[in-house]
């Protein structure tokens, strides 16, 4: 939308309804993710913002630790591991 109400691609349309969240989380790391994850889960409403889903020119968090896997694991996630 820009700002007098018209949406960029030229729809006239009324604008969408606001919508409101429980609870809002910025930044879709392994943190971010995992804790709108188990809010989910636990009935809240969560909104999860990233401002850049490119993929990293670093290692951010790909090596997973054996506290990190049993941290999956009491999450729920475990399944979401690729086998060793």
């Amino acid at each position: 939308m820009n700002g007098n109400g018209t949406a960029l691609n030229g729809d006239t349309t009324s604008p969408p309804k606001a919508r409101t969240y429980d609870i809002a989380i910025i930044g879709a790391g392994i943190i971010g993710t995992a804790l709108a994850h188990t809010l989910g889960t636990q009935g809240r409403s969560v909104l999860l913002l990233e401002r850049d889903l490119s993929e990293p020119d670093r290692i951010v968090g790909e090596l997973l630790q054996p506290g990190g896997v049993k941290m999956l694991a009491k999450l729920g996630l475990s399944g979401e591991l690729p086998p060793p």
